[in-house]
């Protein structure tokens, strides 16, 4: 792996985690640079329900990469399925106020006309589109939150920079992406086509989310660290073995191995990766879903249904899907033969309305596996 630096950190200090991260970042920036701040905003979630990067850590970048002379611009593009979504969930989360006490520009990743990177020996695409303050930038900083994931199994720093998608784009690639395996390549053509704009990953572990996350249904678990280094799927193999989770569990982490995206994964972790946790974090168990085409998965997917008594009927879940299977009665209804199981639905509820029910034969199939 390249090198990985993991370092406890208790709570969330400005002063504390900016001497960090300058110890990290110190000579990386030259003045004049433009650089791209791009947090985890998957919605309007304030920062203590742990759903976001905490704006604290994003403050101390800021702060180093503003000293260093950089020009900084903080942003993501959102799951919120509705008109200037993103810039509300910025303001939520806690970014729109740096842009009140910085000087930097704080803004909707899909405000930004969108562009085509070639993708080189991609899988799934030969070009992605990202928005084009990408293309504008001459560096992107990728600061992820560490949480478990309903599709992915675990959301780090290179599922982060799907947020670099705009908009409705992200519901087209995953209905152009529809079973795991597919999208883990995905995640990994994205990857190597915003390689080089990267300049470093941190990942904010202070406050994981583990469980039914990513969204407002995980569980916030005090981890107590933050982990930091220029190479994305190196940071998640690091970041899986802190948290006692086999990286190898984690398809897209699996294939980036076999697509030479990142060393192989060691058999044993290296000292900044070796657990830090006294019980592991608690991420989806795995199933033969991502090994099984999209017929026979569904048979060993969780099905998302709704919540009655919490369901407000706003039609969220029916924007966000990407290939158009929830229609609005009464109360949302799948069709479950056009569901692509990816969960968006689950994921972008504001009002954890949504839960995902385990089929007989994925309970079965956990039995026997021991998973």
């Amino acid at each position: 792996m390249s090198d990985v630096v993991v370092l406890r950190v208790n709570d969330y200090d400005v002063e504390a985690i900016e001497g960090v991260v300058r110890g990290w970042v110190g000579g990386r920036v030259g003045g004049g640079e433009r650089v791209l701040v791009k947090p985890n905003v998957l919605g309007a979630y304030p920062p203590e329900k742990h759903v976001t990067t905490n704006p604290v850590v994003v403050e101390a970048v800021v702060r180093v990469l503003l000293d260093a002379g950089a020009q900084v611009w903080v942003g993501d593009s959102s799951g919120m399925p509705v008109h200037r979504g993103t810039a509300r969930a910025l303001e939520v989360a806690g970014m729109s106020e740096l842009g009140r006490r910085y000087p930097v520009k704080v803004l909707p990743l899909e405000d930004v006309p969108a562009v085509d990177l070639p993708v080189p020996q991609g899988r799934v695409l030969d070009r992605v589109r990202v928005s084009g303050l990408i293309e504008e930038v001459d560096w992107v900083v990728n600061l992820p939150k560490l949480k478990a994931h309903q599709l992915t199994r675990y959301t780090g720093a290179v599922k982060n920079l799907y947020g670099c998608v705009p908009g409705g784009i992200k519901q087209q690639y995953h209905a152009q992406a529809p079973t795991p395996s597919a999208f883990a390549h995905l995640l990994l053509d994205l990857y190597s086509a915003l390689k080089p704009k990267l300049l470093f990953s941190l990942m904010d572990a202070v406050v994981s989310l583990e469980g039914h996350g990513p969204g407002p249904t995980g569980t916030p678990r005090h981890t107590a660290f933050l982990a930091f280094s220029p190479d994305a799927p190196s940071l998640d193999l690091a970041c899986c073995r802190a948290v006692g989770l086999d990286p190898s569990s984690v398809l897209h982490l699996r294939f980036a191995q076999e697509r030479g995206l990142v060393d192989p994964l060691p058999g044993e972790a290296p000292p900044d990766a070796a657990p830090l946790l006294e019980a592991p974090m608690r991420f989806p168990a795995s199933s033969p879903a991502g090994w099984l085409g999209m017929a026979a998965s569904r048979w060993v997917r969780s099905r998302p249904r709704v919540i009655a008594d919490r369901c407000r009927r706003c039609g969220y879940c029916a924007r966000v899907c990407p290939v158009s299977c929830i229609t609005m009665d009464s109360l949302p209804r799948w069709d479950y033969s056009r569901c692509i199981y990816c969960y968006c639905c689950h994921e972008n509820c504001p009002h954890e309305a949504i839960e995902l029910k385990e089929p007989l034969l994925l309970k079965l199939y956990r039995a026997f596996s021991g998973r």
